[in-house]
């Protein structure tokens, strides 16, 4: 995407602490790039189409929650979270799972836009309120038609949904409003993130105590849950 070398590509943070490209000049404007992961995959989106352009994604594997009875104890639980419009949607499904599914639709949708604009969970999540309006989304298909409203305004933002898999569900976040073809994530694999790197040479790299740091870090253990 952006034709560097690996060696030649510098990365920074916004006032707000989102991860940004750089070049000489500062900010590079040409790109903007927003990455998640959740569950079995991550994933990365990236825009090109105005100096001003943002893009923001989140992904979240559909998980039954263990620290609530039931998923209405849950959602009550998260009632904090969701504008008025939102929860009372919860209202239209009687099965759980479906009531379930939503959850995570709202709540990749807020995260995407946050991430977008580099605003941070510390925001009112409950400020932001979506408007559904395709909730039988297949498998195959992508949803564009879903608004957001702040304040009572329409906020000029195009979020596109789909499911990754029947496990992992994706929403994007695009600014200015987008009027280009839907969102194809492409599966890549090892080879493909492996292809364009080169080696540093022996001389350059990490301190040994730093390394050293790394490897004798104790990882968080797997819960059998």
């Amino acid at each position: 995407m952006t034709g560097l070398k690996w060696s030649d590509v510098k990365l920074g943070r916004t006032s707000k602490g989102k991860p940004i490209l750089i070049d000489e000049n500062g900010v590079d404007s040409r790109f903007s790039f927003n990455m998640s992961h959740h569950g079995d995959y991550v994933l990365v989106v990236c825009e090109n189409f105005s100096p001003s352009s943002m893009c923001g994604v989140d992904v979240m594997k559909i998980e039954i929650p263990t620290y609530k009875k039931t998923i209405d104890e849950y959602l009550d639980f998260m009632k904090s979270k969701f504008s008025r419009r939102e929860f009372s949607t919860y209202g239209n499904y009687s099965n759980d799972y479906d009531k379930l599914i939503l959850f995570y639709r709202y709540w990749c949708l807020k995260e995407s836009y946050l991430k977008a604009t580099g605003t941070g969970i510390h925001s009112k999540l409950s400020s932001l309120d979506f408007e559904v309006k395709t909730f039988d989304l297949p498998l195959d298909k992508t949803c564009r038609d879903t608004v957001l409203w702040i304040d009572g305004v329409k906020q000029l933002f195009t979020f596109e949904e789909c499911w990754i898999d029947g496990n992992h569900f994706a929403a994007v976040c695009l600014s200015p409003v987008s009027t280009k073809d839907t969102t194809k994530f492409t599966s890549v694999d090892l080879k493909f993130l492996m292809d364009a790197c080169t080696t540093l040479p022996n001389n350059v790299g990490l301190p040994d105590s730093v390394l050293r740091l790394y490897f004798d870090k104790k990882f968080k253990a797997v819960s059998n849950k």
